[in-house]
């Protein structure tokens, strides 16, 4: 009888005595990562005892608000003392005479976040990690190669974005795949086993250019219009404004005439500081007051507001002087103020079409002097800018494809022909396997037999499974893999899987990828990707050099030289295709082709024990010597007195040498006889070599037939009784056979002698 031992948060529940507990265990292969299954249970039935209320935090009673029903509580579960999974949760279903639950484990839940959480959101990560922004300038250049073939996660390489390699302006960052990878793994916490495997390429691994230009605090402060200040005036009206006397970067163009500032987008929040050029501490603004007009009380620092017509509509106080100090007088009399201030940072919200000056006002006179400052001031002023502009401190996260991080898993999955599942001991370990991974296991002969595990089924058919089906939902005739392609791609890049069967449906989309192929173009002499999104519209008299955003792209690195240097370049390999020799399909679903073509999945049912179920494992292929064919375990499903409920999927290998198994006794593959004396010695021993497991049977009881090792050798002994009669005896043959190969058998025959009168 099957023993079971259930804990829920850690309490052992009371089971009925009659409860089978039925689970079922389910293969990723030919699940999508956002609707495969978690390993899960039947409702199990629990009555209400006190420990399985005590389990369940009393949620049974009305006055008890529980949190059980709500959420997953943990839970592990054993069998025969073996445990199937510690890591597991329990979902309360429902209660009434009995409290129903079910069980989960190896959880695919785990998985939603990734489909909830944008690439976007790795900012943190990607700093963490030191690819959060990089410097895009005059001074950036393409990505120089190196021996080592370890590059940093972002990076200039040669990508053509519409106007050549030469300009950095019309240069765009890329990021390493397995750069994005780690961060999603901190962002969510968890571990992707084997994450090289999505991040495969036959180069320099597989890059994201960035294709848009969105913008984040960092590149906006990085853009502000940038100026040393002096001193002027606007209009005659307004005195102390701060003028511009030499700009140091401007790329947004907001910067007008000598001394305003105009915001041409919609509403939006300007940042403005106005600091030492030096950087450190308070600062003096000087003016001159005659004595008559009695000493000042304080300086503001003012924002004024301009419409359209350059007239003023309003003046807002940004910042007040801490203290003001006569310094000294001039030569006719006239006193000279300074009047402190600590360095300005602040926000400042406006409406669309705003114009702005700022200018340093005396509440209680005017300014008579022409430089006031005591030492150079730099003044920033920036908004929010939802996009970045050259030059500027280029933001990877905001550029990342907008997409979840859950899809570009999947997307690197399709390319590279794999399918994932959790660790049932390790619930936010991701573990990757493909079809390829079954088909290396049968190859190293690391196959898994369950011969002697099938049970007869009820036409007593040793040569038919229990059942058999031969298609699957969501395949077709034509299964059709591609990338989501853009109008300048005019390549061919699907791939076809084909399934022999008239009777499903004529053709389907099984991948496509949220990222477009791109062409390859000549460019500086070198053969790299083109992605599009710059063009050129410039005459003789204009410039003007549009940019259109384009799909997300992922390309091949590969190593190229540029007037003599070498340099990482991003192009679209042949290999990224999925049609052609060298495609996706040939290469990565060559074996996944074989088994859907003519698909067969056949039902069994086998005695399987908890320590199998224990060891299941995926990547294991399955021999049954009764149809001398194998296969892989699609799901198994348990029930009484350890009788599962088999589902394999049937695998056609090509180029695999079946194992040749020997039998030799006494060193000779033939059978035997052996005569014994009536009154003599009646008994004997072969030496057995092999390179399988010997098994015996005997069907004369007469006989006392063993296996036995004796200093690493093996032996069949054999024994016959002493025969007192005057007949010879003919005893039934001992057949020794291996277990691997049921058809490699010798049997010895065995007779006897009368006894001599």
């Amino acid at each position: 009888m099957t023993t079971y031992e259930l804990y829920i948060n850690d309490i052992l529940c009371d089971l009925s005595s009659d409860e089978v507990v039925t689970l079922l265990y389910q293969s990723p292969i030919f699940s999508s990562l956002d609707s495969i299954q978690s390993n899960r249970s039947y409702n199990i039935a629990l009555p209400p005892t006190p420990a399985n209320m005590r389990a369940i935090g009393q949620a049974a009673r009305p006055d008890a608000d529980a949190d059980a029903p709500y959420v997953r509580l943990p839970a592990a579960l054993y069998q025969d003392g073996v445990p199937l999974f510690t890591q597991g949760f329990a979902v309360v279903t429902d209660i009434a005479d009995t409290i129903n639950v079910t069980l989960t484990w190896g959880n695919a839940d785990n998985f939603q976040p990734l489909f909830d959480a944008n690439l976007r959101d790795l900012g943190a990560q990607l700093e963490e990690a030191g690819a959060d922004h990089i410097d895009w300038n005059e001074n950036t250049t393409i990505l120089e190669g190196n021996t080592t073939n370890e590059y940093p996660g972002v990076a200039f390489w040669g990508v053509n974005f519409g106007m050549g390699l030469s300009n950095p302006k019309y240069l765009h960052p890329s990021v390493q795949v397995k750069t994005i990878l780690s961060a999603i793994e901190k962002y969510n916490g968890i571990t992707i086993d084997g994450k090289e495997r999505l991040a495969y390429s036959k180069n320099l691994g597989p890059i994201i250019p960035l294709v848009s230009k969105n913008g984040d605090e960092i590149s906006n402060e990085a853009e502000a219009l940038r100026f040393t200040a002096n001193s002027t005036n606007f209009k005659n009206q307004i005195y102390g404004v701060l003028g511009r006397g030499n700009i140091i970067k401007d790329p947004h163009e907001i910067a007008y005439g000598s001394c305003t500032t105009k915001f041409n987008k919609t509403d939006l929040s300007v940042h403005i500081t106005i600091k030492p050029s030096n950087g450190t501490g308070a600062y003096g603004y000087f003016t001159h007051r005659p004595p008559e007009w009695g000493d000042p009380k304080e300086m503001h620092i003012m924002l004024t507001e301009l419409d359209g017509n350059s007239e003023i509509v309003k003046s807002t106080i940004l910042g007040t002087s801490y203290n003001v100090e006569l310094v000294g007088s001039t030569g006719d009399g006239v006193n000279v103020y300074r009047f402190n201030f600590v360095p300005l940072d602040i926000t400042y919200p406006l409406i669309e079409n705003t114009e702005i000056l700022l200018h340093y006002e005396d509440p209680a006179g005017e300014i008579y002097i022409s430089n006031p400052y005591s030492t150079p001031l730099t003044v920033n002023i920036w908004a929010n800018w939802t996009d970045c502009a050259f030059p500027t401190r280029f933001p990877v996260a905001p550029n990342l494809p907008d997409i979840s991080q859950g899809d570009f898993i999947l997307a690197l999955m399709s390319m590279n022909g794999l399918f994932a599942y959790a660790d049932k001991d390790s619930p936010n370990t991701i573990k990757l396997i493909s079809i390829d991974d079954i088909i290396a296991n049968v190859q190293n002969n690391d196959i898994i037999d369950w011969s002697d595990r099938v049970i007869l089924n009820d036409f007593h058919r040793v040569d038919m499974p229990d059942a058999s089906i031969f298609t699957i939902d969501d395949l077709a005739q034509s299964n059709i893999l591609d990338y989501d392609n853009d109008d300048d791609v005019k390549t061919d890049t699907y791939g076809t899987i084909t399934i022999r069967n008239e009777n499903i449906e004529k053709e389907t989309e099984l991948v496509s990828l949220p990222f477009s192929a791109s062409e390859n173009a000549t460019t500086n002499e070198v053969n790299c990707a083109l992605v599009p999104i710059y063009e050129d519209h410039s005459t003789e008299d204009k410039e003007n050099i549009t940019y259109s955003e384009c799909s997300p792209r992922i390309l091949s690195g590969r190593g190229a030289f540029m007037s003599g240097i070498a340099r990482c370049i991003g192009v679209f390999d042949p290999w990224m295709r999925f049609g052609g020799e060298e495609g996706i399909v040939k290469t990565r679903y060559s074996s996944y082709q074989k088994v859907v073509d003519r698909l067969r999945i056949i039902t069994i049912r086998a005695k399987l024990t908890a320590l199998d179920l224990y060891n299941l494992d995926y990547t294991k292929p399955v021999y049954i010597a009764q149809f001398g064919q194998i296969f892989a375990i699609y799901s198994v499903e348990t029930g009484e007195n350890d009788i599962c409920d088999c589902q394999l999927l049937k695998l056609k290998v090509d180029g695999v040498v079946a194992a040749t198994y020997y039998l030799r006794l006494d060193g000779k593959n033939e059978d035997s006889q052996w005569v014994a004396e009536a009154d003599g010695i009646n008994g004997t021993a072969y030496a057995i070599t092999s390179n399988g497991t010997p098994y015996i049977v005997d069907y004369d009881s007469r006989l006392y037939v063993d296996l036995y090792e004796e200093d690493g050798d093996l032996y069949l002994s054999i024994y016959a009784p002493e025969n007192a009669g005057t007949e010879e005896i003919n005893y039934n043959p001992v057949i020794l056979g291996i277990q691997e190969n049921d058809a490699v058998r010798r049997q010895v025959a065995v007779s006897q002698k009368a006894k001599s009168a």
